[in-house]
């Protein structure tokens, strides 16, 4: 609770300064939603898949403030050696949700401002729960199989940056191509790669031509 609190606080700073300090009378928005797929360091490259989306906002070129929101989940359980005595204590699936607040800088784009290539840093909050393998009796000599297991829950503060390709494929669609890499005050760390479906709108290329 106390992160998530951190977390609003800090995130409610950040918007106010970015929006204050950046002035700009013409500002793009867009809504997005799509899908990623999500790896740990402690599952040697397994993954999990994830939905998600964002809302992005101009500040003043060639900044911009987005806010997302994620879900994921994953399983390694079908594969996992139960019997296996250097497997206690991993993790067997996660069940996550991210919140994220971040800035972002295009670096490189066309003439007609239809591609373009962005860094982007923030804040990230994740939450849910991670469950835990603890110990396994066999059988013999229990009377049948026994897994015992623990459910660790996760509120955490963390640190996200990423890069994000941005195609104007009609004239408010976009096809968003994009990597992320989460770290956090506590747990480990996760990288994703996904792409997002974007729309436009009061974007002032296009005010004049739809009015």
């Amino acid at each position: 609770m106390k992160s998530f609190i951190q977390f609003l606080l800090l995130s409610s700073i950040f918007f106010y300064s970015c929006n204050s300090v950046c002035f700009a009378q013409n500002r793009v928005n867009e809504l997005s939603v799509g899908l990623a797929s999500v790896y740990f360091p402690d599952w040697k490259f397994s993954g999990s898949w994830s939905a998600g989306g964002h809302y992005q906002r101009t500040l003043k070129e060639p900044f911009s403030l987005a806010f997302g929101f994620q879900y994921g989940y994953g399983s390694i359980a079908s594969d996992f050696d139960f019997t296996a005595p250097a497997n206690l204590g991993t993790t067997l699936d996660r069940s996550l949700y991210h919140a994220d607040l971040a800035v972002g800088y295009k670096f490189l784009t066309n003439t007609s401002s239809t591609i373009s290539l962005g860094l982007y840093s923030g804040l990230t909050y994740v939450w849910g729960r991670e469950v835990i393998f603890l110990i396994y009796y066999p059988s013999p000599p229990a009377p049948f199989p026994e897994a015992f297991y623990v459910s660790n829950p996760r509120h955490h503060l963390g640190f996200i940056t990423g890069i994000e390709l941005n195609f104007l494929l009609l004239k408010r669609f976009n096809v968003e191509p994009n990597v992320k890499f989460r770290a956090y005050t506590k747990g480990v760390p996760d990288l994703s790669f996904g792409i997002n479906l974007g729309f436009r709108f009061a974007d002032p290329k296009f005010i004049r031509k739809d009015t």
